[in-house]
């Protein structure tokens, strides 16, 4: 029990080196080149304008369009250097690592947060994105900012909570792709606990939420993104990053080896 006090007092000790990676990918940005990926998307929003970039990209990119208006608006101000095409994705890895660490304190005993922290910090992928002209680093914010509201605790919500929610999801929607799996988390989850008189939370408030925040993922999948799934480019890209719908055979086979394990059963 004493050599694990001894460790976790010596995690205490190294709270800070996590913050070690906010220079890091400063240093990686002195004078890093673009990846081809990169470059591509960049040519997009140096040579748009803002209405421009609304439409669809080209070179077989997608993006969501509040983070290209955000380059772009750092591209405006600080020129088309490397580092003003990534000041973006390099400002949502500190949004991040600061909200988790605010998160972690929330969530786990106060003596294992440096332990969270560090492997957060320290993590390969989010390092390498965080200097990359892409917007996934965007997409770690959008998540752990969601998680460090804390809307999601069984207290008393106010009418300032209830706007901070709607908010906070349509601008995550226009910014960050994957946000739509995070709100359907979010929101069934406050179903769950609104029916379950778990969380005072009025049910209309909580269904206006979720109704604004179906209508702005239909705007965004109308304007933006529907264009992206007649990219052959993309879908050959991507097709192996996702479970294939089985033929119609390979279906029916299953449907009936489960029911007669279900048939089976009964």
């Amino acid at each position: 029990m004493s050599g694990h006090r001894h460790v976790l007092r010596k995690c205490e000790a190294v709270t800070g080196l996590p913050w070690v990676s906010i220079v890091l990918p400063v240093i990686l940005l002195h004078n890093g080149s673009l990846q081809l990926d990169e470059a591509a998307l960049a040519r997009n929003m140096l040579d748009r304008g803002p209405m421009a970039l609304l439409g669809p990209l080209d070179y077989n990119q997608g993006s969501p369009v509040l983070f290209l208006l955000l380059v772009h608006a750092a591209t405006t101000l600080f020129g088309s250097s490397e580092f003003a095409l990534r000041l973006v994705p390099l400002l949502a890895s500190f949004i991040s690592l600061i909200l988790f660490y605010l998160t972690a304190k929330l969530l786990i005993d106060e003596q294992y947060v440096p332990i969270a922290v560090i492997m957060f910090g320290f993590s390969y992928n989010l390092v390498h994105y965080s200097h990359e002209v892409k917007q996934y680093s965007t997409d770690v914010a959008v998540t752990v900012t969601y998680l460090s509201l804390r809307l999601l605790r069984p207290v008393e919500v106010h009418k300032t909570d209830v706007l901070l929610l709607g908010l906070a999801g349509v601008v995550a929607i226009f910014l960050s792709h994957p946000t739509v799996f995070v709100l359907v988390g979010i929101g069934t989850t406050l179903t769950i606990l609104v029916a379950r008189n778990r969380f005072i939370f009025s049910c209309n408030a909580l269904g206006l939420v979720i109704v604004v925040w179906g209508a702005c993922f239909v705007v965004n999948y109308l304007f933006f993104l529907r264009s992206l799934s007649s990219d052959e480019f993309l879908l050959n890209w991507w097709k192996h990053g996702f479970l294939p719908i089985p033929d119609e055979y390979y279906c029916s086979q299953e449907l009936v080896r489960h029911w007669n394990v279900f048939s089976f059963i009964l």
